[in-house]
């Protein structure tokens, strides 16, 4: 058997943008009402404020429940405080502080 040695390529740095979420950034807050296999999801900026409480205590979800989202490319995102926003090509990610400081190094 005659083995060959090969060298790994090096990995071309990808960049992509990112946001970290602070608290009082959201578009609005949106809630599951675990119909429909978990992808039922009611957001605030559909309806009228009182439409949207009349949702909320129909499907029995107390106001810390409410999850905040922002809006990407017209994308709703949700996110909770602190966690980064990351774009890439074709696709929005959120992930924690911790996994983002291992994945990504800011550049200029």
């Amino acid at each position: 058997m005659n083995l060959t040695t090969y060298q790994e390529k090096p990995v071309e740095p990808k960049k992509v943008q990112a946001f970290q979420f602070k608290r009082g950034q959201e578009a609005g807050v949106c809630f599951n009402t675990r119909t429909w296999f978990n992808q039922n999801w009611i957001y605030s900026e559909d309806l009228s404020l009182e439409e949207f409480e009349r949702q909320r205590k129909l499907f029995r979800r107390p106001k810390k429940d409410l999850i905040p989202y922002v809006v990407i490319n017209e994308q709703r995102v949700r996110v909770k405080h602190n966690d980064w926003v990351v774009i890439t090509d074709n696709q929005i990610n959120v992930i924690n502080t911790k996994r983002f400081k291992e994945l990504y190094i800011e550049s200029n």
